[in-house]
């Protein structure tokens, strides 16, 4: 096996090829779609019906990385890059690494599309890129894939009974939760909660109305508070009793409350 330092030849390949990554560019007659897009991708039988959000509310990075070029295409030029590179540091296993790090290169991709076109409340389940990544939104409560424990439902259903303590008191109504459908969290210096739950009001009947919620919850000490980062109602939310499909009515929110002072202190 060649040493790279000690081959000319292989480095001067090797610094060829990372110069090229950075300056590559995305063709100059590609047509960007800055507007909202529904896209569709298809992973172990299940179709996941993706809007893409506005391209105000995304970087000049992550619209190219979205919308640039298909992954097909995309899975096949990294691999001849990572290839490239393995081959003069160690050609014996480059192919084996392959097979096993192309999937948490190809699942990142599919985790910034979730997180881009849902916010974070609705993300696949990844366990390539959880073993590879120190703070990532994942499935927390989604059942049946996901489930808890009694006890951890309960806490899920008293922060939502938070969250919609929140709305009411801005919107001056009088929710009430009914059930909690899925909560996706993010664990840093405390815990992220995307939930999102249906609640009813006396007035309606039996009718349901889905609300997504994002609350912090700071690690117990020194003094664990909740925050309500915005309780939102979405739109085209209303429900019978019976149980929405799970992943169902991706789509952008009606009615969005939010804080960035709203605290609850824990005693």
């Amino acid at each position: 096996m060649k040493n790279p330092r000690r081959d000319p030849e292989g480095r001067a390949e090797l610094i060829r090829i990372i110069n090229q990554m950075k300056t590559r560019k995305v063709p100059e007659d590609y047509e960007y779609n800055y507007e909202p897009v529904e896209l569709t991708r298809e992973d172990d039988g299940i179709v996941y019906i993706e809007e893409a959000l506005k391209g105000a509310e995304m970087n000049e990075s992550w619209k190219r990385k979205i919308f640039s070029q298909r992954l097909e295409d995309d899975d096949e030029e990294l691999r001849k890059q990572i290839d490239n590179r393995l081959k003069h540091y160690h050609p014996d296993i480059a192919h084996e690494y392959w097979n096993k790090e192309r999937y948490s290169i190809l699942e990142q991709r599919h985790y910034e599309r979730d997180v881009c076109a849902t916010q974070g409340f609705e993300v696949g389940y990844y366990p390539y890129l959880m073993r590879n990544c120190g703070s990532l939104i994942i499935r927390y409560y989604c059942p049946p894939d996901a489930n808890l424990s009694d006890d951890a439902i309960a806490d899920l259903h008293g922060l939502a009974n938070h969250a919609i303590q929140f709305y009411n008191s801005k919107e001056q109504t009088n929710y009430s939760v009914v059930k909690v459908i899925k909560t996706m969290t993010d664990v840093a210096g405390g815990t992220w909660y995307y939930m999102t739950f249906q609640a009813s009001k006396p007035c309606d009947g039996d009718h349901l109305w889905t609300f997504e919620a994002k609350l912090f919850k700071s690690i117990p000490l020194p003094q664990p508070y909740i925050k309500v980062d915005f309780v939102r109602l979405k739109k085209g939310a209303a429900s019978s009793l019976i149980e929405e499909p799970y992943g169902a009515n991706l789509i952008q929110p009606q009615a969005c409350c939010s804080s960035s002072s709203s605290s609850l202190q824990l005693f």
